[in-house]
């Protein structure tokens, strides 16, 4: 879920690499905050994290957003993973 729908920034680099900004929104009902940042690095394990995972509190309250970019390689099919 996290790699099919929440990609908002895919900038290539003068490199072997490709850096991708993730932003997932989730419910506070259904996430455990003291636990959703080892969630993420587990279920993003196979990639290369650069920066994050960040949390930002929505201003409802209601909501979070969860902020990571990562680091794949060009011949790396993320899709998949």
């Amino acid at each position: 879920m996290l790699m099919r729908s929440s990609i908002i920034d895919n900038t290539p680099k003068y490199s072997k690499y490709n850096i991708f900004n993730v932003r997932v929104e989730f419910p506070l009902n259904v996430i455990d905050i003291t636990t959703i940042e080892d969630q993420v690095r587990e279920q993003l394990k196979d990639f290369d994290i650069v920066e994050g995972p960040y949390i930002n509190e929505q201003s409802d309250k209601e909501f979070v957003i969860i902020l990571v970019r990562i680091k794949v390689s060009e011949k790396n099919d993320w899709e998949k993973n």
